[in-house]
This record gives C-alpha cells, structure tokens and sequence, in this order.
C-alpha cells in the first residue's frame, strides 16, 4: 500500500494535489469571456500575489467568485498534460513557457502582480527569440503591449532579415507586426526591394488561404492594403520592375509610374 500523498516532502507536490483534486477549494475564478471555471483557495492566491491579497482582505472584500473576463481559463489552470499555467505557478513555482502563450501569462502576471512568474516570463522570452517564433513573440508583444519586448523583436529581425522573411512566422503574422517589420526594413534596407515585394505576396497569399478565398491580384492588393506602399519599388531596377510589378495588377496603372 502506497504513502498517503501528504507524506510528500514537496509543497508543491501537496498543493497540486489539492488544486487537481480540488480539494477545499473556496473561490471560483470565471475565466475569459466564456467564464470558464477555475477553482482554487483564496489562501493561495492571497499568499502569492499582492492584488489577490487585496481583493480577498481588503476592506470590501470579494465573496467565492471572482470575474477575470480578460484572461482566458488556459491561461489560467492546466488544460492539457504539457502546459503547467498561471494558477499552478502560485501553487508549485513551475511553469512550462511556450512562445505562442508567453506573452498571456505574462499579461496575467503583471495583473496580479506575480514578480517571481512576471521575471520567468521576460527571462523565457529573453533567450528564446528565434527566426521561427520571432514574428510570433513580436504579435504577442503588440497584443499586450510590450514595446520592450516589441523594440527586441525588431531589432533581433533587423540583425537575421533574410531568414526572418523566409520563415512559417512571417506568413502568419498580423498586419500590424507586418507593417512594423516593413518600416524597420525600409530604414536599414537589408533586402533588395523585389525581395521584400515577393514576401509581401507570399504572406497576401497565405492571408487569403488561411481565410480560404481566392487567389487574384485584387485580392492580394485588398490584403496588403497600404502595407504595399512600405515597399521600395523606387529602389527596383527598371527590368526588375518591369518584370515582378509590371505585368501584375497589385499596384493600379498610377501606381506604378516610377518617380
């Protein structure tokens, strides 16, 4: 016959055993816009994060149920055996980062004012911006506003453009990380411009795939929208032109007269 759990030497142990079991648990956190369920100990939150202390012990203090419409309940609790989130951090000190998530625990972690978890974030993100991910962390930090992190994105694309824009995470990027990463192009003109325009293509066309309409010039236009003017078709050679712009109907007729 095996120990009872409460034998383990290890508080994180016990803690995720009462959190999992939800055993004792007296506040329910709604998650997200769904209001997903996330039951956990006031103690708990309290004894790690100052504005949980606050709500629970403060003067008007809050009853069983707490409204976080702002974080999503995955975020929050273990969703799925890889991925040990926000809630269980305060319970066990572990997290299993990942950058397509990151920059949510992070958001959640400067809510609630968790230093330790706010630190792990920052590290994580510090050693992690990689050509793969970069265009993903850099979505992540406009989504919550990071302009630190955003200045390290850019500055760590400006240093690998070429490999930057040939990556999966360009194509999937949003207009706006887009259009940051053309600005900062078009200053340090690292790529010849009908590189840039053919990236710029090749994500128009991943935009329309991805909302599964077709491909044609006035689409890839409607995608690009004023991105396209972030490109230096002044720079192009008149073959060049003539050759990748020219025969295309993305720029209109007036467009494509050249200064």
């Amino acid at each position: 016959m095996s120990d009872p759990w409460q034998h383990e030497e290890s508080f994180a142990v016990t803690n995720a055993h009462m959190l999992s079991d939800d055993i004792l648990c007296d506040v329910n956190i709604l998650a997200g816009e769904e209001r997903q369920e996330v039951r956990c100990h006031r103690f708990m939150l309290a004894s790690r994060s100052p504005v949980f202390y606050t709500m629970f012990c403060g003067s008007l203090p809050e009853e069983g149920v707490v409204k976080i419409p702002d974080v999503e309940a995955d975020v929050l609790r273990t969703v799925v055996s890889h991925f040990v989130p926000f809630v269980r951090f305060m319970y066990t000190g572990e997290i299993q980062l990942m950058p397509e998530s990151v920059m949510a625990v992070m958001y959640a972690a400067n809510k609630y004012d968790i230093q330790p978890l706010i630190n792990r974030c920052k590290t994580f993100l510090e050693k992690t911006i990689a050509i793969d991910n970069v265009c993903v962390i850099l979505d992540q930090a406009l989504k919550f506003a990071e302009d630190d992190l955003v200045q390290q994105c850019l500055s760590f694309v400006s240093k690998t453009t070429d490999q930057v824009f040939q990556s999966n995470g360009f194509l999937c990027m949003s207009s706006e990380a887009l259009k940051l990463i053309l600005e900062k192009e078009k200053e340090t003109q690292n790529l010849p411009p009908e590189d840039v325009y053919a990236s710029c293509r090749r994500w128009a066309k991943q935009a329309c795939s991805s909302s599964g309409t077709e491909v044609t010039d006035q689409v890839l236009r409607q995608k690009l929208g004023d991105l396209i003017c972030l490109v230096d078709f002044a720079g192009m050679s008149y073959e060049s032109f003539t050759d990748n712009v020219v025969k295309e109907t993305i720029l209109s007729d007036k467009e494509k007269v050249k200064p």
